[in-house]
């Protein structure tokens, strides 16, 4: 619903794992072509521009296709570790000035591999709150995370 939200024009589930493949398909069918279309019309809306993937390669081929562009990789994490190609909130003239599609990158659990990272092309700044916790669920910071980008932010 958040990336229906802020209209982004496809929100991907990526896991090479078959069986959980198959447990999301059931889920996402039943909203995309089965009764939950006329059940809750929003939420067929919402569900309707979700995909399930083999890979984030298998991810970055569909977005290509579709825009004729490699997708900027941006990956997001919660641990405050320095990286060469960090960047904040600001520094979305940067991105943009490419005029190239956008790809947010989340993990679950314990965080994307180092590998995802690396191949990046920038890692979001953590999500900080008023405390030394930070522990938000994906759903959560997705939704901050969107909303920062591409909210109303007069910077």
């Amino acid at each position: 619903r958040s990336a229906r939200t802020y209209g982004l024009k496809k929100y991907f589930i990526v896991t090479p794992l078959k069986d959980q493949q198959r447990i999301v398909q059931r889920l996402l069918d039943f909203w995309q072509t089965g009764h939950g279309i006329e059940y809750n019309k929003q939420r067929h809306e919402a569900i309707n521009q979700v995909c399930v993937m083999d890979s984030l390669d298998d991810v970055i081929a569909a977005i290509k296709s579709i825009e004729g562009k490699d997708p900027i990789l941006i990956t997001t994490s919660a641990r405050s570790e320095l990286h060469e190609k960090i960047i904040s909130y600001y520094d979305q003239g940067k991105v943009w000035q490419q005029e190239r599609p956008v790809l947010f990158i989340f993990g679950t659990g314990k965080g994307l591999s180092s590998k995802i990272i690396e191949r990046s092309d920038y890692l979001l700044k953590p999500l900080i709150g008023l405390s030394d916790f930070n522990h938000l669920s994906v759903r959560s910071a997705a939704a901050i995370i969107f909303d920062r980008w591409l909210g109303i932010n007069p910077s």
